[in-house]
Formats: structure tokens, C-alpha cells, sequence
């Protein structure tokens, strides 16, 4: 794992951790999208794009 992979997983963690907070801000699919990448950072599995493309959006939504 690279140095800017781990970077990447600290940013997407501090991401989920964000709209983990504002759970109340998230539907149902959104909430569960969001505790699925959970998993797979905390097993150190990357998240495709698209993944990181939606995590960013509902990021957006609920932080705004």
C-alpha cells in the first residue's frame, strides 16, 4: 500500500466518520451504503471509484 493510498483511506474514513455523525441527514440505502464502506476500509479493501464518487456525494448532502 502505497503512501497516497493510505492517504486516500484516511480522507474516505474521515468521510464516513462524517456522515456517520449526521446519520439523521442519510435515507435508508445511504445509511447502509455508508456502513458498507466502513467495512471494506477497516478490512483494507479499496473502494472503486464509483464507490468513492457516491461516498463524496452523500458526503456533500449531509455536510452542507
Amino acid at each position: 500500500m502505497s503512501l497516497e493510498d493510505v492517504s486516500d483511506r484516511e480522507e474516505q474514513l474521515a468521510m464516513v466518520r462524517d456522515c456517520e455523525k449526521r446519520s439523521d441527514r442519510l435515507n435508508d440505502w445511504e445509511e447502509r451504503f455508508v456502513l458498507s464502506l466502513q467495512e471494506k476500509l477497516a478490512n483494507l479493501i479499496p473502494l472503486s471509484q464509483k464507490q468513492v464518487d457516491t461516498l463524496e456525494t452523500i458526503w456533500n448532502k449531509v455536510t452542507a
